[in-house]
């Protein structure tokens, strides 16, 4: 049933038995709640009261903007537009701001490096989307290596990612951090890491792109190291939140979030290495799903790889599990010849 087809005295009495089931926990079990509190209206007056104490809240942080702390306090009026009871309070005044106001709360709020946050990357194309080279150093630390016991894994990757696209629109160099990378996987995703960043730099021809991804395809490319597949894996699927936010960098081109198109040749070699060596095969973070790999390196291989490659698919095609994603690509690549003639290439 709609809200709007309750009468009033129906909508108050569904209120006061949703308030009197609301845990005291402040988890996430109460969450569905606050949504159902919100839908129904309940929130309305005390949101148009809180807007003030955001307002003042904010204030405050400008105001002491050189204390330390106040980092802290801005990601926090940031991440409540998302994450919070009155979060349409938070986004009607960070909508208010003056421009320069606005800014100077981005880039504090951008200081803060917190790592487990859904929306540090929604953040990163906020503070590019000023386009200013100067918010390149606020930037930059958060293309440092995620760590490895990292429970959201996707928006870890996501954040990682935006940072290296959201430096290269705003044309700062890229830090090199060869020398954090300790291991096969650490080099791999800061591989990933500088492909992305060297595509996003529209101020350079499409040669020079190419030929300043070439070192990084290369670490990719060593197949024995069975790392590669994976943590190219973790790059696919970027979500709504990111392609969205990704489209707030500052540049006339679109933003470049998958690198699969660009680069064809090389990922169908890196998902065919590891089909063939597939025990070798391990990722970036310590949870690793094996089976999820080989079902995405079988599809990759159906999408990227040619015909070449159906005699080691159909040696995939009999395995109890993902024998059905084999049989799929296979399928895929007996028919590219047809989709090709069909559209004149």
């Amino acid at each position: 049933m709609s809200a709007h087809a309750l009468n009033d005295d129906e909508r108050q009495a569904l209120i006061d038995v949703i308030h009197e089931l609301m845990p005291t926990n402040n988890g996430f079990d109460s969450t569905g709640m606050i949504d159902a509190l919100k839908f129904l209206g309940a929130l309305d007056d005390d949101q148009e009261e809180h807007a003030a104490s955001v307002k003042s809240q904010i204030e405050a942080v400008l105001a002491n903007r050189d204390e330390p702390i106040m980092v802290e306090a801005a990601a926090g009026l940031w991440s409540a537009q998302f994450d919070h009871p009155y979060d349409g309070a938070y986004c009607q005044v960070w909508n208010e701001l003056p421009s320069d106001d606005r800014k100077v709360l981005l880039m504090m709020a951008a200081q803060d490096v917190d790592r487990n946050s859904m929306f540090s990357a929604p953040l990163l194309g906020e503070v590019a989307s000023c386009g200013d080279p100067a918010a390149g150093h606020t930037i930059a630390p958060w293309t440092a290596l995620p760590p490895k016991k990292e429970v959201m894994m996707q928006d870890a990757i996501r954040t990682f990612e935006m940072a290296h696209a959201a430096l290269a629109r705003l044309h700062f160099p890229l830090p090199d951090r060869s020398a954090e990378a300790v291991s096969p996987a650490d080099h791999a995703l800061l591989a990933c890491g500088a492909i992305v960043y060297w595509l996003n730099r529209d101020d350079l021809s499409k040669a020079e792109r190419r030929l300043n991804c070439a070192a990084p395809l290369a670490t990719l490319a060593r197949h024995e190291q069975g790392v590669a597949a994976a943590i190219i894996g973790e790059f696919s699927g970027a979500g709504h939140l990111f392609e969205e936010s990704a489209q707030r960098l500052p540049g006339s081109e679109p933003v470049v979030t998958s690198f699969a198109p660009e680069f064809p040749d090389e990922i169908a070699a890196i998902y065919r290495a590891a089909l063939e060596q597939p025990t070798r095969q391990t990722g970036y973070f310590e949870f690793f799903l094996a089976d999820e790999l080989m079902k995405k390196a079988l599809a990759k291989l159906g999408q990227f790889g040619n015909a070449g490659d159906i005699s080691l698919l159909r040696l995939w095609s009999v395995h109890p599990s993902y024998g059905h994603v084999a049989v799929q690509a296979i399928k895929k690549l007996e028919e590219a010849p047809q989709r090709q003639a069909a559209s004149g290439i």
